[in-house]
């Protein structure tokens, strides 16, 4: 019997690891090892200058199952994808010294940017219009997901219900806006077997035209493209249902849980 891949689950912006429990039972029931990674862009002790630390954070969780001999799928929620993507460069199976690495990229409601680009780029030269500033852009300053009349519960979860909403908005922390400036420095999806799920009931991040961008690239490159009836955060809503479409992201296919 083959052995499972470990799960590495990159939060987005201004979630906490926790929010990813439910996911992460879903997927541990099903013999995987999972970790969710705190990044240090969000709820730090200052705003960073740059998503940089984010990649390392990715990248050492990833090695710590990669050098115990585990192969790694990095599964990405929104901002994660950048962080993720960052974090992936020189750790596939061919560039390791015990031939493992990472084997499958899963992309939900997530940014797949090109070398170079920056999420700042990806939203015309700013931000989303429900992104509040602490200071001027590009001042290395923190965002709040709450500028008004937009509010977090009905962005982030909008197919959960009411208390589900206010613990997990109660859970939100600041980000720092720099990581939205960082360029990219490797377009993972280019080189890993990539799968992209369209959210489509996303109110923070729409399916139309922004994740459809994105899963245009992911399919061009030969990759899987899925939709979910979802919000930005079907890791509460449809956890078994992301844990399914997680599991389908390497070879062999694995049957619905």
């Amino acid at each position: 019997m083959t052995e499972l891949p470990a799960i590495v689950l990159v939060p987005g912006a201004f979630h906490h690891p926790s929010q990813y429990a439910l996911l992460q039972s879903v997927l541990e029931s099903a013999g995987y090892q999972t970790t969710t990674v705190d990044l240090p862009s969000t709820g730090g002790p200052r705003p960073l200058e740059s998503a940089l630390p984010d990649f390392e954070a990715v990248r050492d969780a990833c090695k710590n199952y990669i050098n115990n001999g585990s192969d790694v799928i990095l599964a990405m929620h929104s901002y994660g994808g950048v962080a993720g993507s960052g974090g992936a460069k020189g750790l596939r199976p061919q560039d390791t010294s015990n031939g493992k690495g990472i084997i499958a990229l899963a992309y939900y409601a997530a940014f797949a940017l090109d070398e170079g680009s920056s999420l700042v780029d990806a939203f015309g030269g700013g931000h989303a219009p429900w992104a509040r500033l602490h200071k001027d852009i590009g001042s290395a300053g923190w965002i709040y997901p709450n500028n008004s009349p937009f509010e977090p519960g009905t962005l982030f979860y909008n197919d959960c219900p009411g208390e589900v909403q206010d613990e997990n908005v109660s859970k939100l922390r600041v980000w720092s806006e720099a990581a939205a400036h960082t360029k990219m420095p490797y377009a993972a999806w280019k080189e890993i077997e990539s799968s992209y799920l369209v959210c489509t009931l996303d109110n923070a991040c729409p399916a139309q035209p922004v994740q459809e961008m994105f899963a245009k690239k992911i399919r061009g490159v030969s990759g899987r493209v899925e939709y979910m009836d979802a919000s930005h955060s079907p890791f509460l809503s449809k956890p078994a249902a992301l844990a399914t479409f997680i599991r389908g992201c390497h070879r062999p296919k694995i049957v619905d849980i």
